[in-house]
């Protein structure tokens, strides 16, 4: 099958440049339905979280995270739950080993592809494979807590071979950081106003609609001030 290959040589891979393994994959039989959309394992997924947020196909995207506790983990899953026309995983590649596994709501872990990578040099080569793999509807990098320096290094041409490969693919692309790294961008959001310790006893779906009112979209060329 198409998509054990793809994992097969994804492991290949993370084999010879000495990643951690990925995490969290089942075999797509046991999760496709007769009309090939994906079956989470948690029917109340959806009511929990509310709409899920499905941002522009096509493009490279970055989720700029002003500051900590401003809705980022809601949003990642936010996307892992929407309804990508490609795909049966999403991956998630994390540089900073920052996603708790356990914290995701029941039913999207099992449908990802978890990547820890180290440095800047495996966080491009992971997003170069994994974007030239249609088996992933949703393609996301977490580099918050990432040293800016290190992502300043990384040459602007590299940034752009991935928006080619992020306009060439049917699902979705988004960076997370902390701020402004991706030079080629299509779009950013901003995500700036923190959470209280009154969030705490709200719930994931109130919490993700307020989001969608405080984010701020910027396209390509306009000034993005964090």
């Amino acid at each position: 099958m198409a998509v054990n290959r793809s994992v097969d040589a994804f492991k290949a891979l993370a084999g010879r440049t000495g990643m951690c393994p990925a995490a969290a994959l089942l075999d797509p039989v046991e999760r496709v339905g007769a009309a090939g959309s994906v079956e989470l394992a948690n029917g109340q997924l959806e009511s929990e979280m509310g709409e899920p947020w499905q941002l522009p196909k096509r493009q490279l995207l970055e989720c700029v995270c002003a500051g900590a506790s401003v809705g980022g983990q809601s949003l990642l899953e936010s996307l892992l739950q929407a309804p990508w026309d490609s795909g049966v995983f999403n991956a998630l590649i994390d540089a900073s080993n920052a996603l708790d596994p356990c914290s995701l709501q029941e039913g999207l872990g099992e449908r990802l592809l978890w990547v820890q990578v180290r440095g800047a040099a495996q966080l491009l080569r992971s997003l170069d494979l994994l974007l030239r793999d249609d088996n992933f509807a949703l393609v996301a990098a977490d580099v918050r807590g990432v040293a800016a320096n290190e992502l300043q290094s990384i040459p602007p041409f590299a940034w752009y071979r991935l928006q080619r490969l992020a306009h060439q693919r049917a699902g979705g692309c988004v960076i997370f950081s902390d701020g402004p790294s991706v030079r080629c961008a299509d779009r950013r959001m901003l995500l700036s106003r923190p959470r209280s310790l009154e969030d705490l006893d709200r719930t994931r779906a109130d919490l993700l609609s307020e989001l969608k009112t405080s984010v701020r979209m910027h396209n390509r060329g306009q000034v993005l001030a964090v």
